[in-house]
């Protein structure tokens, strides 16, 4: 198996897990908003996974000689890298108990991205194509985006909580 055989054999497990991740906790979410950005990101998620299973499938799915394109439809992906473009700063903000029990899945959610964005990171410097560099790299600016709104999302919600937090640490006297 070559080494750009292996990265998208790697990458495409790795898309199905974070679709699968996504899935699951998508009912196990209780914050509303939470739910609507795991539903949107499982689609995404499995999206990402097409697309590299058919780039495997173009290049490795038979002995054909054949005449590879890098090139990424992106009319069929958000244009922006972040999750869901502008409209992320208009997710209505969560409130309370369901911001508390959902920090772990938000902070698991983080840790994904993360390892998605080093995983391209480093795919991209393996390989010398400047076709397959293209596509690892609007790969990772994808996942950039959404390992950055976890980070927000996870922020603001840890400030609110420590808001919370400060009035039982510090009462007024």
């Amino acid at each position: 198996m070559d080494k750009m055989q292996r990265i998208l054999s790697f990458a495409i497990r790795l898309e199905k897990q974070g679709q699968n991740f996504y899935s699951y906790y998508k009912d196990q979410v209780t914050n509303p908003s939470t739910k609507k950005i795991f539903e949107q990101l499982a689609e995404m998620e499995d999206g990402h996974h097409q697309m590299l299973q058919d780039k495997y499938d173009e290049i490795y799915g038979s002995s054909e000689l054949k005449i590879i394109s890098w090139v990424v439809d992106t009319n069929k992906y958000i244009k922006h890298p972040s999750i869901f473009g502008n409209q992320a700063q208009q997710l209505p903000e969560a409130e309370g108990d369901d911001d508390m029990s959902d920090l772990a899945v938000i902070r698991m959610a983080y840790s994904i991205e993360s390892d998605f964005v080093e995983f391209y990171a480093a795919a991209e410097k393996e390989v010398d194509d400047e076709g397959a560099k293209k596509l690892l790299d609007t790969l990772k600016q994808w996942e950039e985006g959404h390992k950055q709104f976890f980070h927000d999302r996870y922020q603001q919600m840890m400030r609110r909580n420590w808001s919370d937090m400060n009035a039982f640490f510090f009462p007024e006297v």
